[in-house]
């Protein structure tokens, strides 16, 4: 007490609010700068990767891969925007950015982790047809419907997080003689906060992660499935199925000698769904709570 009596007031507002030196702050500091290297360059390798993997015949990028630049563009979004200044936020506690990135932050990385789930989302139905109707599926998700289905999704996502830029404001409160400048949710009823987690929390966690499971293990079974069938198969048939093969295809009918070849790729774009859930669901939803109360 005697200590802080006797600074002035730029010393005891450094004394108070700048964390620096906090083993804490330190420890979050290399984390969040080695979060930002390998988020910033692994997410502009995945973006450059996936347009220059071209469909040969088609010349254009597929559905999966589209939806999977979305997915990248919404990570970098929280890396190169919100990630910077919630570091910021944390070595100096006072909010020094102003009224406009008190409310665009938290909208945006908000909006960014509900982007990546209904993108998630997308993938698991994409990759469900694909498995299941692996020819209607090309009709299904053309690239004007992606186009337009990635478009919804940011809209939907954006309406989703749209009272956070009325809900969160900039604020003071008062540490001695010293006025600090905090960025917090400010509801009308504390009843109403709670609400609107609650909803936020079930639209864009339980019932997605709900929904991917259930697709998840249906694409599973009729993967195994597929692969019980190819077990099956007796090389020897192979040549008196062989001139019915063009004839099937027209019909629309899979052979079961070569259905494997048509759910390969399908295989690990469900083994990476699901990694993919997991990271974002647990990753990206604690920081965005913890940032935004």
């Amino acid at each position: 007490f005697l200590k802080i009596s006797n600074t002035n007031s730029g010393e005891l507002e450094r004394l108070l609010l700048l964390t620096i030196k906090e083993p804490t702050t330190i420890a979050l500091t290399v984390m969040y700068s080695l979060s930002f290297v390998v988020g910033f360059i692994g997410n502009l390798m995945a973006i450059r990767m996936l347009t220059c993997q071209k469909n040969k015949r088609m010349q254009s990028i597929s559905a999966t891969q589209s939806l999977l630049i979305n997915l990248a563009v919404c990570d970098l979004m929280v890396v190169c925007i919100c990630m910077p200044i919630t570091l910021g936020h944390t070595i100096y506690t006072a909010w020094v950015y102003g009224d406009l990135l008190c409310r665009a932050v938290p909208f945006i990385q908000a909006v960014s982790v509900s982007a990546s789930v209904l993108s998630l989302t997308v993938i698991s139905i994409n990759r469900y047809y694909s498995v299941h109707s692996p020819f209607n599926s090309l009709s299904y998700f053309t690239q004007k419907k992606i186009y337009i289905t990635i478009v919804c999704v940011w809209i939907l996502s954006s309406a989703i997080c749209a009272p956070l830029l009325f809900m969160i404001k900039l604020d003071e409160i008062h540490l001695i003689d010293i006025a600090v400048p905090i960025c917090r949710e400010l509801w009308p009823q504390a009843r109403l906060k709670q609400v609107y987690n609650v909803l936020l929390f079930v639209a864009l966690y339980c019932i997605p992660v709900t929904f991917n499971l259930i697709i998840s293990f249906l694409t599973g079974r009729k993967l195994w499935k597929a692969s019980h069938h190819f077990d099956d198969f007796d090389p020897r048939s192979h040549a008196m199925h062989a001139s019915h093969l063009k004839i099937q295809i027209t019909c629309k009918k899979t052979p079961k000698f070569s259905y494997r070849t048509v759910v390969d790729r399908p295989v690990l774009g469900t083994t990476k769904q699901e990694r993919c859930i997991l990271n974002l669901e647990f990753s990206n939803w604690g920081p965005h709570k913890g940032s935004t109360e």
